[in-house]
């Protein structure tokens, strides 16, 4: 929550900046990470100066508005979704390069460092990342005093700031030094912000982060267990794959047909309905399960039904993916003004990302627990997450129409 706040008061731009070197400097290390203390303290360097993710959901609130920040949520979206699945195919082609390539990676340093080349491969796309921030984006605006005489005051500051004929560094600096000095003395207390819109607004971020958590931990499980105990019963490699494609077109789900959606039907009701698009989804892990068992006289036809059943599963949790835009719209509307936003969103992540880990906890923790004491025949963890899911919708349908 710290970089944040800090972002509410220095900008933007020099703290996702900050974000990208560490990523850039703990990917490094832990390339030439050989004991498991080194791969905790690079992690700990990265978590402690990287937050990026809400500082940057700050800067696409600040830089869009209604007609087009479901677009820019949903693109938001889809790029972590293509680095979730462009990581891990970089990480394992090209850890152990000597043995993959051992006409142009012969050297020692390949053999002692084994996981270095892909490290070295994503801290240069970081660093051309970096190269393009500082070149290219630019702060929307500038955080601005509600005294009218310092407004009036700052007309020339803010006017040189505006003057495109200055260096980049220059701005920089000169957009450091006002908003520092504009701001230091407007630190707005964390309770004040805490309106009943926020909290509300709030909740139903944590809430469905819980529930995508959930979702993300229970389905490679089921997909990957035998179906006698309560599975699906694939191999590895066909579970990675459903995966990728589940995610990708979750993605395209929100890019492509998101803004038709909301301007159809308006911001609650996309979200309600992407909420609620979960337990159709938990509900039929079950009824996967038992179509994959079927009586002995049909084991010789094909078994089409229950990968139309996983087909469909896959888009109602495509359909589900919407709610995360939807999650971030009214975050960003919950804030009575754009000063404070990188502090809400800040506020936001804590909780959520508790929220993750309970969620991806309670579900394991739970599909152990019925499957081991048969509750429900090994299903109620499918049923007690639909309960979880309703209560959410019930959340979400406090909200306000239009997210402001």
């Amino acid at each position: 929550m710290f970089w944040s706040h800090l972002s509410d008061i220095i900008g933007r731009k020099p703290i996702i900046a900050l974000g990208v070197v560490a990523i850039s400097v703990s990917i490094l290390r832990l390339g030439v990470s050989t004991t498991f203390l080194a791969v905790v303290v690079s992690r700990c360097f990265f978590n402690g100066f990287n937050n990026n993710e809400a500082i940057i959901r700050c800067a696409v609130g600040e830089m869009t508005d209604e007609s087009n920040s479901p677009a820019a949520f949903a693109l938001l979206q889809f790029s972590w979704t293509l680095g979730q699945s462009l990581g891990p195919l970089i990480g394992g082609y090209l850890s152990h390069p000597g043995s993959w390539f051992p006409e142009l990676f012969s050297g020692n340093i390949w053999l002692e460092y084994p996981y270095l080349l892909p490290c070295v491969v994503v801290a240069v796309i970081n660093t051309v990342g970096l190269w393009v921030l500082w070149l290219r984006f630019n702060e929307v605006s500038l955080i601005s005093s509600t005294s009218n005489s310092r407004k009036d005051n700052s007309c020339q500051t803010q006017t040189l700031l505006r003057d495109e004929s200055n260096s980049p560094a220059a701005f920089a600096l000169l957009q450091f030094s006002w908003t520092l000095g504009q701001s230091l003395g407007q630190l707005v207390k964390i309770r004040s912000l805490l309106t009943p819109r926020v909290v509300l607004a709030i909740a139903n971020f944590v809430a469905f982060s819980l529930l995508h958590a959930a979702v993300a931990a229970v389905q490679p499980l089921f997909l990957a267990m035998p179906v006698s105990v309560g599975g699906f019963g694939l191999q590895p490699a066909q579970v990675g794959l459903i995966l990728s494609t589940r995610s990708i077109i979750g993605s395209l789900t929100q890019l492509l047909l998101l803004g038709f959606f909301l301007r159809k039907f308006g911001l609650r009701r996309v979200f309600t309905v992407a909420t609620a698009s979960f337990i159709p989804a938990f509900l039929l892990f079950p009824i996967l399960n038992i179509s994959q068992d079927p009586p002995p006289v049909n084991r010789d036809t094909p078994l089409i039904i229950p990968w139309l059943l996983l087909l469909l599963q896959c888009l109602l949790l495509s359909i589900a993916e919407c709610g995360y835009a939807c999650a971030c719209i009214y975050i960003t509307g919950s804030a009575r003004d754009k000063q404070n936003l990188g502090t809400i969103n800040g506020l936001t992540q804590i909780p959520m990302s508790l929220s993750r880990l309970a969620g991806e906890a309670s579900v394991t923790f739970m599909l152990g627990l019925s499957i081991e004491k048969r509750l429900l025949g090994g299903y109620a963890v499918y049923v007690f997450m639909s309960f979880v899911v309703y209560l959410c919708v019930l959340l979400v349908r406090r909200l306000p129409r239009d997210g402001c």
